[in-house]
């Protein structure tokens, strides 16, 4: 196993996109923590403690009995989110779509979104159910992309797509999202297959995963091959665990000490001369806030201009006289009254028609 830099992995991929070679980005909760989603690890480390504050002693012999380390709950996420939400996994749920429900896609997805959209290297896969890639995508290409949410959904999968394409492993947030040990033991079959053929193309760059579900890492065991790259991102002061050290092995593989995922990002920007400041986010909302209102001045000039605008203001004549009718004698008018004034509108508003 290798380290290299990641300048050095910066400049391999700009350079290989003359060659027509394609790279994947595989990413993980580290990817959105500044965004402001937490980390499995943070969300575990959590409702472990609301577990201890619950039932300290029952806790402490579950941990034993699971082989739980207390001080690494990230490893341990599945387990400790089943077992604080057993009695009801809706809440569990809801707790997760509150934490993602206002995050914001941090300048690290600018970037990402430039190269999916301006080179050859249009996939990402993820096992975050968070929806900050695609709406990069959106908010700052106008694109929409291709998005693989459930493992039945696999089937439609395209290797060679020039859509920026985004894979969900682990499913979206509204698909029913695999949190439990038993769901991210292993990939269903359907998205095995879609994903092996994607790896016989593209190469995977590894950002903020690690590698505690079955599943994906199960995955990436089981076709590596010293005929293969991949290149695994770490945060640089944080050692990466035994079992990511043993596939990279099984690679041509090499890990990239980097300071986090924006950074990394920015990197790869810079490289390829894509520019993100205030000012191109004036630009970028400017742009969409003129469109709106073009639409919106479209929309309220053909009202204007339709019958049902025309027949509306029938209708406010009725009522304009009504007011001015009952205006002077509202307290005392009787019921035989009002059927008065209507009847005797009847006749004026149909020539009005």
């Amino acid at each position: 196993m290798e380290e290299a830099t990641l300048a050095l992995l910066v400049d391999t991929v700009k350079n290989s996109s003359n060659a027509r070679k394609r790279y994947s980005f595989i990413l993980g909760a580290g990817a959105s923590r500044s965004s402001g989603i937490r980390t499995g690890a943070e969300m575990a480390k959590e409702w472990l403690e609301e577990l201890e504050k619950e039932n300290e002693k029952a806790t402490q012999e579950w941990l034993r009995k699971e082989n739980i380390n207390k001080n690494d709950p990230g490893s341990h996420y599945s387990k400790i989110y089943e077992r604080r939400f057993y009695m009801e996994g809706e809440v569990g749920l809801n707790k997760l779509k509150k934490e993602m429900e206002n995050a914001i896609p941090s300048p690290g997805y600018y970037y990402l979104a430039e190269m999916l959209v301006k080179t050859q290297n249009k996939l990402v896969i993820t096992t975050n159910f968070d929806n900050l890639t695609e709406n990069s995508l959106f908010i700052f290409e106008g694109i929409e992309a291709s998005v693989i949410p459930h493992e039945n959904l696999s089937g439609y999968i395209d290797a060679l797509s020039n859509i920026p394409t985004v894979i969900k492993i682990h499913r979206d947030l509204f698909l029913q999202p695999k949190n439990k040990e038993d769901d991210v033991k292993i990939l269903s079959k359907k998205m095995m297959k879609g994903l092996k053929e994607i790896m016989d193309i593209y190469v995977p760059i590894v950002i903020g995963y690690g590698g505690n579900d079955g599943s994906l890492m199960g995955f990436l065991e089981n076709i590596a091959s010293k005929d293969k790259n991949i290149y695994w991102c770490h945060k640089k002061g944080n050692p990466v665990n035994e079992r990511i050290r043993h596939l990279i092995e099984k690679y041509h593989g090499f890990l990239i000490p980097i300071y986090d995922f924006d950074d990394t990002m920015y990197q790869f920007g810079v490289a390829f001369g894509y520019d993100f400041s205030d000012k191109t986010i004036h630009n970028i909302t400017n742009e969409l806030a003129r469109k709106l209102i073009e639409k919106y001045n479209e929309w309220m000039s053909n009202r204007r201009k339709s019958s049902f605008i025309n027949n509306n203001r029938i209708t406010n004549m009725q009522e304009k006289t009504v007011k001015e009718k009952t205006k002077s004698n509202t307290e005392t008018m009787s019921f035989e009254s009002y059927k008065d004034l209507f009847s005797s509108d009847d006749s004026e508003l149909l020539h009005a028609r």
